[in-house]
């Protein structure tokens, strides 16, 4: 008789060892997303800088110094990545009630509970807030840098200088190397899901 109400108890244990998971998956496909999004942020300051350097030539050539114009640059960079950290901030929220709620509802199956509850704290979204605006300061930065050390003329002129073959080789590289690496954690992760 003792051994019928044990047996509830085994059941659940045994279901709690066969789960689900997914813990890597998701921490694969956040690093990816977070790499993208990093990746973004560089490209869309320095593409804003590109368009920019005839207006960095102009200040540079009417007796703007160095720093007056990399204080100018990074205080617009500072307000436009603040601005868009925190709008990222929101749009994060939103995302990830729409993942728990589509873990709940519609891949119920998969995951074999409808119970799964966010938890949104408050420091680690700081630390992601803070990490996207310093990606962003420090992105302007060192752009401003390299475009700070052309001459005023040839800044007006919108003269770019080429990207070294070496430099376009290493970023050649590193776009490889992320590659594949995804596709080895995603075929990695197919093959413990049916494994």
């Amino acid at each position: 008789d003792s051994l019928m109400y044990f047996f509830p108890v085994f059941l659940g244990f045994t279901a709690a060892k066969n789960g689900t998971d997914f813990s890597s998956l998701f921490l694969g496909l956040s690093f990816f997303i977070i790499a993208a999004g990093i990746i973004l942020t560089v490209l869309l300051f320095l593409f804003n800088l590109e368009k920019r350097t005839s207006e960095i030539g102009t200040m540079s050539s009417l007796g703007f110094s160095n720093k007056t114009i990399r204080k100018l640059f990074l205080s617009e960079g500072i307000l436009v990545a603040a601005t868009g950290s925190l709008l990222g901030l929101i749009l994060a929220i939103g995302y990830n009630e729409l993942v728990f709620w589509g873990l709940n509802h519609v891949w119920n199956e998969i995951v074999r509970t409808n119970v799964l509850v966010s938890k949104i704290k408050i420091p680690t979204l700081l630390i992601g807030y803070l990490i996207s605006v310093m990606v962003a300061i420090i992105t302007l930065f060192f752009a401003l840098n390299r475009k700070l050390k052309q001459t005023s003329a040839s800044l007006q002129k919108r003269i770019v200088h080429e990207i070294s073959s070496k430099k376009r080789l290493i970023f050649k590289l590193v776009a490889s190397i992320l590659s594949t690496v995804a596709i080895i954690l995603i075929a990695i992760e197919i093959l413990n899901g049916n494994g």
